[in-house]
């Protein structure tokens, strides 16, 4: 492998592992918005009770 390919190739890398951390980022915080909502349903449902 030359030195231009392993450039190439770092870059790839690091748009990728920036793109998996952006989208680990959004999926967490819309589960635990998703997950609130439940808890908060949940919570109606026992009161009602």
């Amino acid at each position: 492998m030359d030195r231009e390919e392993l450039l190439l190739y770092y870059k790839i890398f690091r748009i990728a592992l920036l793109v998996v951390a952006l989208y680990g980022i959004i999926a967490y915080l819309w589960f635990t918005r998703r997950g609130k909502q439940l808890e908060q349903v949940a919570e109606r449902i026992l009161e009602d009770d």
